[in-house]
């Protein structure tokens, strides 16, 4: 085969395993998932890919036959993608989950939003901080820096290193369990605050039992929820900041160089 033909066959095998990393992360990432439809993924995957691979030049005839290995390195790449695009998800799943326990401490867990992405339902408290948290995280460019980080593995951790990153993995795991408690620490002043409304409001009740605590308390609790998260709000900036530079360090872990 002439040293042209060879040369393109790379070419085109390097674009196929650099599509499926960059695809697997953007279908990952929620900055992506949640706000731009499938056509728009689709073609930032392929814009990133070529941008990719003027950087990436094969050697000519290297890895450039169809055959099995080819096709497990390239879902072995878009399962690396899947990987990288856990970290954010787990860094906004934090907000999530804060506002989650907020909002049920509010008694306004009945008030619920159906999430058609992750096909589940969650508290208005939860969709706000999530939403925020994002919008936030964009304005200090942390999705420069994702794509900073996602383009600069393909240096770092070359293609067909599938075993180098299942070395990693321990890093992704714990993020997971940093996740509860980065959570609970956001919700943690609020669920305190409204903890001591209802230990007072038990009081009250208990000794005038004439007071009705569906009609006082609720409103209440709700009002001094309210009050709260405005204060909370006020701190989300600074949270965003530091959760964002801890999970940009396991993203580095993950596909940094070694």
């Amino acid at each position: 085969m002439p040293t042209e033909l060879l040369q393109l066959s790379g070419q085109i095998v390097l674009y196929l395993l650099v599509f499926c990393r960059i695809s697997g992360f953007l279908m990952t990432c929620p900055l992506t998932r949640d706000w731009l439809p499938r056509s728009a993924r689709l073609l930032l995957a392929l814009g990133l890919s070529v941008t990719t691979l003027v950087q990436l030049w094969p050697d000519p005839g290297s890895g450039t036959e169809l055959s099995f290995v080819l096709v497990i390195t390239a879902c072995s790449e878009f399962f690396i993608g899947m990987l990288l695009g856990m970290v954010p998800l787990l860094l906004f799943t934090v907000f999530a989950l804060g506002g989650h326990m907020t909002g049920l401490q509010m008694a306004l867990g009945f008030a619920e939003l159906s999430d058609p992405v992750n096909g589940v339902s969650v508290t208005v408290v939860a969709h706000i901080y999530q939403v925020m948290a994002q919008f936030l995280f964009i304005l200090i460019n942390g999705h420069l820096i994702l794509f900073t980080v996602l383009l600069d593995s393909f240096h770092t951790l070359p293609t067909g290193h599938f075993l180098t990153v299942i070395d990693r993995i321990p890093a992704l795991l714990a993020m997971t369990g940093w996740l509860f408690g980065a959570g609970l620490l956001i919700a943690l002043p609020a669920m305190v605050s409204l903890l001591i409304v209802n230990l007072t409001f038990g009081f009250m009740t208990r000794s005038a039992p004439q007071v009705n605590l569906l009609t006082l308390g609720f409103p209440m609790i709700i009002l001094v929820g309210i009050a709260l998260l405005s204060i909370n709000i006020q701190k989300l900036p600074d949270i965003v900041r530091q959760h964002s530079q801890y999970a940009v360090q396991v993203l580095g872990a993950l596909g940094g160089a070694p």
